[in-house]
């Protein structure tokens, strides 16, 4: 986790300095968003379909 994040950390950098940080953020905003709603959908299929 720790090496994906630093990847993450060095890309927005390098697209900063060459003028693209804001498409780079945007980038990286969706991305966490979609980890999101993905953990937020993992949580209630695994309360919905937990065995009764």
């Amino acid at each position: 986790m720790l090496v994906l994040l630093g990847i993450t950390v060095v890309a927005v950098a390098c697209a900063s300095f060459m003028g693209h940080g804001m498409a780079a953020l945007a980038v990286v905003a969706a991305a966490m968003l979609t980890v999101v709603a993905e953990e937020l959908m993992r949580t209630a299929m695994r309360a919905w379909l937990r065995p009764v």
